[in-house]
C-alpha cells in the first residue's frame, strides 16, 4: 500500500487534533486514562513511523503538513501530565500557546465587533440608574445618531 502525502497530512492533522482535545480534557481531570492508552497506543503500534517517513521539508504547502517531531512532543507532554494526575489527582495548570492565541484571536474579534458597532453612538447628558448587583449608583451615556 503506498501513501501519498495529502493523505498522512491528514492522518497527521487528524491525530494533532485529537491529542489537543485529549490534553484539554486531561486539564480538566477528565479522559485521563482514555489519553494514555491513546498515546501509548500511538507510541507502540508504530503510527508516528508513518509520519517520519514524510519529512517536514518535503511539504512545500503549508496545508500538507506532517511533523513527527512535533506529535512525538504532544505525546510525550500528554503522557507527563497524564502521570501527574495519577499521582496527584490533578495537573499543575499550564496553557498551551496555540490555546492562548486561539484566546487571543477570539477576543481581538470581539473588541473589533464591538468597536464596529460603538461607532454611531454619541454622547449625550449622562443619566443614571441604579446598579442592582451592588447597590451603588453607574453612570453611563445614551445617544442616538
Amino acid at each position: 500500500m503506498e501513501l501519498e502525502l495529502y493523505q498522512v497530512s491528514k492522518m497527521w492533522n487528524e491525530t494533532m487534533n485529537r491529542l489537543d482535545s485529549l490534553a484539554r480534557s486531561v486539564r480538566e481531570g477528565k479522559r485521563v486514562l482514555e489519553a494514555a492508552d491513546f498515546c501509548r497506543w500511538l507510541q507502540f503500534s508504530g503510527f508516528v513511523k508513518v509520519f517520519d517517513l514524510f519529512p517536514e521539508s518535503a511539504s512545500e504547502v503549508i496545508v500538507l503538513r506532517v511533523d513527527s517531531k512535533a506529535v512525538r512532543k504532544k505525546i510525550d507532554d500528554l503522557i507527563f501530565d497524564c502521570g501527574e494526575w495519577f499521582k496527584e489527582g490533578k495537573v499543575s495548570p499550564k496553557y498551551a500557546e496555540s490555546d492562548i492565541a486561539e484566546i487571543n484571536t477570539k477576543l481581538d474579534q470581539l473588541l473589533k465587533q464591538k468597536g464596529d458597532g460603538m461607532e454611531g453612538v454619541k454622547k449625550k447628558s449622562p443619566r443614571h440608574t441604579r446598579n442592582l448587583l451592588n447597590g451603588r449608583r453607574a453612570r453611563f451615556t445614551l445617544g442616538k445618531n
